[in-house]
Order: C-alpha cells, then sequence, then structure tokens
C-alpha cells in the first residue's frame, strides 16, 4: 500500500485538484489519502470533509487549532501505514495517473534506492506556466551530497519507503522538513530521478514559503543548516559546510545587488533578519565602505556627512 501524506491550510482555491490527482492514480496496489487539515479559515475542510464522504481511501486529519506547517507534516506522516509514502500538499496536484506506479515499480524492482522523484511543472497562482523545474545535470544515482546542489526535490514529487518509524523529535523546531527528511532517508540508500513530468508546483504567493521574501529564504537555509547538522554523523558535516558557504554566498550577492539598486532600506532589513538569527556579519563579501555606510545609516545622511566634509576641506583652502 502507498500512503499519501497531504498537509493543506487555507487551500479552498486549490485543494479540489490535489485530491482529484489522487484519486485518479492507476495502480495495481491500494492507495490510502491522509489529509492533514490545520485548522483553515476558508472552506478547505469542508471540501475534505465532502471527500471523505465520499471515498473510503481517505482519513481526514482535522486539527482543533492551527498547530503550524511542521506540527501538520509530522503527524500525518506518523501516521501513515503504508510501505511507501507520497507527498503532495494542499496547493500542489499531480498529473499522470500513472506517477505512482511508475516510481513504486522503479522502488519495487531497486531495493537500494530509498527515494524516487521526477520533474514538475511550476505555475504561478493564476495556473500560468512558469518553467518546468528537473535538474540541470541528470546521473543514473544521486546522494544526500547532491541534495540542492545538482538535485532539488520538490515535495509532490517524491515515493519513499517507509522506513522511518519514528520522526526525531528535533523536526518540529525547523523552518522547513522537507530538507530534514530527504536527509534523513539518504541514510537508507540512494536516491533516484525520473525524467519525466508528473506533478505541478504552485509557487503560490501565499504559500508559506512563497511569500518570503529572497532574503528570508535564503536565511532560513543558513538557520535550517546550522539546526540540522548537530543531529548528523561527522561524515555529512563536509556537506553542510558546503551548504552554509552556498547560502552565504547567495546572501552576499543579494545585499550586493539590493545596494547596486540603491535600494538601502532593504538591505538594511536583510542585516537585521541576520542578526537575530545570528549570523556574524564578517562571514559576508561586503560592498564598499562607501555603499556599506549607505546600508547602515541612509543614503541621505551619508550625503549630509560628506557635504560637511566638503565644506570644511573648502575652508582648508580657503584659509
Amino acid at each position: 500500500m502507498v500512503s499519501v501524506c497531504m498537509i493543506t491550510y487555507n487551500h479552498e482555491n486549490f485543494i479540489h485538484e490535489a485530491i482529484e490527482g489522487v484519486l485518479t492514480q492507476k495502480c495495481n496496489f491500494p492507495i490510502e489519502l491522509m489529509i492533514g487539515e490545520d485548522c483553515s479559515n476558508d472552506k478547505t475542510r469542508q471540501i475534505c470533509l465532502e471527500y471523505a464522504s465520499k471515498y473510503s481511501e481517505i482519513s481526514l486529519l482535522p486539527s482543533e487549532s492551527n498547530l503550524g506547517m511542521m506540527a501538520n507534516f509530522i503527524r500525518t506522516l506518523q501516521v501513515s501505514t503504508g510501505k511507501y509514502i507520497a507527498l503532495c500538499e494542499g496547493d500542489d496536484y499531480w498529473t499522470d495517473p500513472y506517477k505512482l506506479q511508475k516510481q513504486v515499480d522503479f522502488l519495487e524492482a531497486n531495493e537500494d534506492y530509498v527515494l524516487c522523484t521526477h520533474s514538475v511543472d511550476e505555475l504561478d497562482e493564476n495556473n500560468k506556466f512558469i518553467r518546468i523545474l528537473k535538474p540541470d545535470f541528470i546521473k543514473n544515482e544521486y546522494t544526500y551530497r547532491d541534495l540542492n546542489i545538482n538535485l532539488t526535490i520538490w515535495t509532490c514529487s517524491v515515493v519513499f519507503r517507509n522506513c522511518i518509524k519514528e520522526m526525531p523529535k528535533w523536526l518540529n523546531s525547523l523552518p522547513a522538513g522537507d530538507f530534514p527528511l530527504w536527509l534523513l532517508l539518504s541514510k537508507y540508500g540512494g536516491i533516484k530521478y525520473l525524467d519525466e513530468t508528473m506533478s505541478v508546483y504552485r509557487n503560490n504567493n501565499s504559500g508559506v514559503h512563497s511569500s518570503l521574501s529572497r532574503t528570508k529564504k535564503i536565511i532560513n537555509g543558513l538557520v535550517l543548516v546550522k539546526k540540522v547538522k548537530i543531529y548528523f554523523p561527522l561524515e555529512y558535516q563536509d556537506f553542510f559546510k558546503e551548504h552554509n558557504k552556498l547560502y552565504l554566498n547567495f546572501l552576499s550577492n543579494e545585499i550586493n545587488e539590493l545596494s547596486s539598486q540603491e535600494k538601502y532600506s532593504e538591505a538594511r532589513k536583510s542585516i537585521f533578519l541576520m542578526l537575530k538569527y545570528d549570523i556574524t556579519l564578517k562571514s559576508l563579501q561586503f560592498p564598499k565602505f562607501k555603499v556599506m555606510v549607505n546600508i547602515i545609516i541612509g543614503n541621505k545622511l551619508w550625503l549630509f556627512l560628506m557635504g560637511l566634509k566638503g565644506k570644511r576641506k573648502l575652508k582648508k583652502i580657503i584659509n
């Protein structure tokens, strides 16, 4: 059996497609759909209840109060009993009715692999196509060393072996759960990418992750690496160092780009965010001193100070 874990919150405009994408799967094994509905304040729960009353394979897990993304994700995973687990969030959906069959067939035939993924179509919240999300470099097998470097795994694309019997408690303290889950699974085998597009990732501006600024996403990545690395053995630490360096380069480039566009207030907010999450300023490749001063004290005050300096120089020359 395959357990499909679907977490949802305020997805009334999208949840139909997400559920239908599961119900239309054609496969030679049973499916259970576990929907973790996190106390939405729109019609999401009502829609889920209607589906659950019609289809016995759907189990609705309603929460009495909003648990938050990670707590909802973990509790939905923990009640899934299938040999394999597939993921699809409530604003994404599957487009290939044979998606599960193809991925399960691969895992059944290849016991040394733990997870199977594929490319996805990226759409905006208005269903406008943006691009196909797939690896730049395709190879037969990926490991944890490829994650977010050679291979980005989209949640709506995965099927994996249900081999983690109890999710670690530290998962609940993280800003995101997919990347740590891929790392945990990588201890049990390889990762396979199928070069087919079988689902849709919706880049939804109202979503928790999609609505964040680019700087906040990068800082979340740094915080995630910092929190996760202490739970993994020595062999993983070079991987985490590489990721930390990668995110710091992204952050340096972002602040430099904001500065070049004279968006000093936004650059300043980025620095405040760094300080909030204990990311040291010396770890960044900062711009020239003049630009750095502009970021800290503002462009107008810098010009005023430079004007005073110019007046003092002129007065010396006259004297």
